[in-house]
């Protein structure tokens, strides 16, 4: 009989409501629970759609949590909320007395890293994007390690960038698995993935069907596209796309993105990093669209990287129009090498070792505590 593995202790990840912050620490999850840790989430409500699998099989506690932004009333009823949610948490933490506090980023990390600080319990953030978000902003003198994915990334404060780790973004093990996975072409469709990150992108459901239009009939019929939509858009985009030859297929939301991609010659999304870092660890071209009120502009940045490599092209809103669009497809689809040397590039910013190193980080402050 099989020897159960004696926990190592707790460590807690603690994570925004948003497929961006919950898909890293879903990839860190499943590393601990392997290296015999008990890791437990802190999140808010918004993460429910997106808990799957190490996320299920561990505790996690939700708060509380709001945007600081907006009106005045807005504002206060934000901070309120997380501090109700501070004081959950360091109940919780004071009682458990957890190994290291790990941050993700979004609202819900900062009560765990705060209470962490307040205890004088060891914490490290990971920051995916290339421009530091507010909560690891706020954090970063008081954290023993700050995680990042790009070495050029914007908002660490020159005498913190000692702590700075460059790991990558962790990804979960069904991308990793699919690494330099080829196409898979039914009847020779060119196959297009159309991702909108965790929520889906109007702006999507809006520009792309008449884009696909708008291509010579012959390339409109070879293509095979899946789509992103959110559900009050669902219906309006299936109609804009019986304008047009291409096989279409369209959901709210898809949990076998890993195949997806994999099985897609082409991928359109936004540019978080999670997105950025699964497309590039599978291995696909890319077309990235920049969500334009991204705080900070991080979106921006993050496919900025990309693009100075040569590893996948970006279209700004403020350009991402159907006859532009339709453009680049056919340039793309009447090209093949164009979509090899993405293909090819993109493999430059691949994070198949990001949660090795990140889960090497954590050792290290682990056993130094």
């Amino acid at each position: 009989m099989r020897k159960r593995k004696t926990s190592k202790g707790t460590i807690v990840l603690a994570a925004g409501g948003t497929g961006g912050h919950i898909f890293p620490a879903q990839a860190l999850a499943e590393y601990l629970l392997e290296q015999g840790y008990q890791p437990v989430l802190i999140c808010d409500d918004r993460s429910k759609p997106f808990l799957q699998g190490a996320l299920l099989k561990i505790p996690h506690h939700q708060i509380l949590s709001q945007r600081l932004t907006g009106s005045l009333p807005h504002k206060v009823c934000g901070i309120t909320k997380l501090m109700f949610g501070l004081f959950k948490v360091r109940a919780f933490m004071k009682k458990q007395r957890p190994q290291l506090v790990i941050g993700f980023g979004g609202y819900p990390s900062f009560p765990a890293l705060a209470a962490a600080y307040m205890l004088g319990i060891k914490s490290i953030i990971s920051e995916q994007n290339a421009v530091l978000g507010w909560v690891n902003r706020l954090v970063s003198s008081v954290v023993q390690k700050i995680c990042v994915t790009f070495p050029d990334t914007r908002g660490i404060k020159q005498k913190y960038r000692s702590k700075m780790v460059i790991t990558g973004t962790p990804v979960r093990k069904e991308i990793i698995n699919c690494k330099g996975s080829k196409p898979v072409s039914k009847a020779k469709k060119f196959r297009i993935l159309v991702i909108g990150g965790s929520q889906g992108a109007r702006i999507f459901s809006e520009i792309i069907p008449p884009a696909i239009a708008l291509l010579p009939e012959a390339l409109q019929k070879k293509i095979s596209i899946t789509q992103q939509a959110r559900p009050e858009y669902l219906e309006g985009t299936l109609a804009e796309f019986k304008k047009c030859q291409a096989q279409v297929h369209v959901e709210p939301f898809f949990i076998n993105i890993n195949k997806l991609i994999s099985d897609a010659d082409l991928v359109i999304c936004r540019a978080g990093a999670s997105s950025i870092a699964e497309v590039a660890t599978i291995g696909k071209a890319t077309i990235l669209v920049p969500y334009a009120i991204a705080v900070d502009n991080h979106q921006f940045y993050n496919a900025l990287n990309l693009v100075s490599e040569h590893a996948a092209i970006m279209i700004t809103e403020k350009h991402f129009k159907p006859r532009e669009l339709a453009r680049v497809l056919e340039d793309l689809m009447t090209t093949p090498e164009k979509l090899k040397e993405l293909r090819k590039n993109i493999g430059k910013f691949s994070q198949a070792d990001a949660l090795k190193k990140l889960g090497k980080i954590v050792e290290e402050c682990v056993m130094h505590t």
